[in-house]
């Protein structure tokens, strides 16, 4: 899939654009990631997709890190950039998603918020960690990776077991509407 973008320049023929009176069109490839979010946009987010696509931004920005082997400016970046996404990420499942669980799952809802915030707790436990960790080194790497070792199964848990059981009670409203108090307690979340 191709996204166009328009652009205003005069040194787009070596480029092999097409342009008329300055206005060049150029084609970019959207990424997979790219796609998703807006579609997710278009259609009214369900609580399953904005807690999965915060999910797929923790991958980005751990493979980001990883790209970025050899940088160690760039490496403390997209750590900050993955800490405070799953900081973000963290207190909105805590206040929103938690809280519903037990509310309409009962006994079973409270046993797998429980088990989330215990998951949530080592994570930040080790974030805690990471940050006095130099980057670009062996020991930053490897806490890096343990983080990622844990969040893998606890997000596939949410995503695959948590979610549908929650969404199945609350239905297509109550999923939207989880979904945009989620997104809105993130945007409360302080930064440091």
């Amino acid at each position: 899939m191709l996204a166009l973008a328009l652009r205003t320049t005069t040194h787009t023929r070596a480029l092999g654009s097409v342009t008329r009176s300055n206005l060049s069109v150029h084609r970019y490839p959207l990424q997979p990631y790219s796609i998703s979010k807006t579609m997710v946009s278009l259609q009214g987010p369900t609580l399953k997709a904005a807690i999965k696509d915060d999910h797929e931004e923790m991958y980005l920005y751990f493979d980001e890190y990883l790209r970025n082997a050899n940088d160690a400016d760039a490496q403390a970046r997209w750590t900050h950039l993955f800490t405070w996404e799953i900081a973000r990420h963290a207190v909105g499942e805590e206040i929103v998603v938690y809280p519903l669980m037990e509310k309409y799952l009962g006994a079973r809802g409270k046993e797998l918020a429980d088990k989330d915030r215990l998951d949530h707790q080592y994570v930040k436990e080790q974030l805690y960690e990471l940050q006095s960790i130099i980057p670009n080194t062996s020991d930053h790497l490897l806490k890096m990776q343990e983080i990622m070792n844990h969040l893998r199964p606890h997000n596939d848990s949410e995503e695959n077991e948590d979610l549908p059981l929650l969404e199945k009670v609350i239905g297509a409203e109550g999923s939207k509407q989880a979904a945009q108090d989620f997104k809105k307690t993130k945007g409360f979340v302080p930064t440091r």
